[in-house]
């Protein structure tokens, strides 16, 4: 697999994708624009570590092309736009987030080809006194007959800070597979008495449930790992 690595050095807007692929993005502090157009029969396997970004990625899916997006960030305002341009293209991303002021990150996934399939699973833990938001829109064009698009998104509060998820699924025919949830609340204090219980002081077990809860809704090797843990802080 062809591996490329992308961040704040790199002067590109657009790649595009003719084989498998694996992108590993790497921005702090930044605003930038990213096209990626990923060609037909091609997987794109991309792991991303952002920090204090404003960013707008652009997703272009060919004929029976496969993203999987594994994305953490902290105090992140990011824009995905994903677009399963082709037949039987799909993506799975996994979005874990950490806010400690006020963030906002926004996802559209349209579908607009037959057998088009996206899974997105957002993971956030609110930090702050601020604002937390997760707005996710998946749109199925009358195009993408057979197609499934599922949403699943979660916050934790570890503070007094607001969190909204403003999940939308605008579904343009009748068959498709769609479905979403969202989820707010504090740690589930049944966890915390029982590592309470088993020894485990209250900081270190709160941060047992904060990199579980995150590093949970990844799929990343163990280099990238503990590079996630070590930004980790709350």
């Amino acid at each position: 697999m062809n591996k490329l690595l992308l961040n704040n050095e790199d002067d590109i807007n657009t790649l595009v994708i003719e084989e498998d692929t694996q992108l590993e993005i790497d921005f702090k502090n930044i605003e930038k624009d990213i096209h990626i157009l990923v060609e037909n029969s091609v997987l794109l396997n991309i792991i991303e570590i952002s920090k204090n970004t404003k960013n707008r990625f652009f997703l272009e899916l060919g004929n029976e092309s496969r993203v999987i997006y594994n994305k953490f960030s902290v105090d992140c305002n990011d824009y995905i736009y994903v677009l399963l341009d082709g037949k039987y293209s799909n993506i799975k991303l996994n979005n874990s987030a950490v806010n400690n002021s006020d963030s906002c990150i926004k996802f559209l996934i349209e579908h607009n080809n037959i057998n088009t399939e996206s899974y997105l699973s957002n993971h956030g833990i609110n930090n702050s006194t601020g604002n937390m938001s997760f707005i996710v829109d998946s749109k199925v064009n009358p195009s993408a007959m057979k197609s499934i698009t599922k949403q699943e998104s979660k916050i934790t509060n570890l503070k007094s800070g607001k969190s909204d998820i403003l999940p939308n699924l605008i579904i343009d025919l009748d068959d498709v597979e769609a479905s979403h949830s969202a989820y707010i609340s504090d740690f589930n204090k049944d966890y915390m008495f029982y590592m309470r219980s088993r020894g485990i002081d209250e900081k270190m077990a709160k941060k047992l449930l904060v990199n579980g809860f995150l590093i949970g809704n990844l799929d990343v090797d163990c280099i990238n790992r503990e590079k996630i843990l070590n930004e980790i802080k709350v």
